[in-house]
C-alpha cells in the first residue's frame, strides 16, 4: 500500500471519528437539555405548591409581630411571629439584590424557599 493510500485512509478514518465525536455531544447537549427542562418544570410545580401553602399560612400572621434587623451591607432579617399561633414563625433573610432566603416554621411543618432577584419562588425543601 502506498503512503497517499494509508493518508487517505487516515483522512477518512479522523473524518468518521469527528462526526461520530460531533453526534456524541449533540445527543449529550438535547440529554442535559432535557434534563434541565425537566428540573425547570419541577420547580415551577413545587414553587406552586409551595405558594398555594404559603398563602393559606401566612393568613394566620395577620396579627403577627414583625421585627426587623439590618445585618449591615443592606442585608436584612425579618421575623414575624404570630400572636395566636406561639409555634408559628417566619424567618426571611433578603440580601441587597432582593435575592431571599424564607422559611416557614408551624407546629406540624417547615418550609424552606429561596427567593431570587426577580420575586421567583424556587422549592428548597417542605415538611418534616
Amino acid at each position: 500500500m502506498s503512503s497517499e493510500n494509508i493518508s487517505l485512509k487516515r483522512e477518512d478514518n479522523s473524518k468518521c471519528l469527528t462526526e461520530q465525536s460531533k453526534r456524541s455531544n449533540s445527543a449529550t447537549t438535547i440529554s442535559k437539555q432535557s434534563q434541565s427542562d425537566e428540573q425547570s418544570l419541577t420547580e415551577s410545580i413545587s414553587s406552586s405548591k409551595s405558594l398555594k401553602s404559603s398563602t393559606k399560612s401566612i393568613s394566620q400572621f395577620d396579627d403577627g409581630i414583625k421585627t426587623n434587623f439590618n445585618l449591615g451591607n443592606n442585608n436584612i432579617l425579618s421575623i414575624l411571629k404570630s400572636r395566636s399561633d406561639p409555634d408559628a414563625i417566619i424567618y426571611d433573610l433578603q440580601n441587597p439584590n432582593g435575592c431571599k432566603i424564607h422559611l416557614e416554621k408551624m407546629a406540624n411543618r417547615a418550609m424552606l424557599l429561596s427567593v431570587d432577584d426577580t420575586g421567583k419562588r424556587l422549592y428548597i425543601s417542605c415538611n418534616f
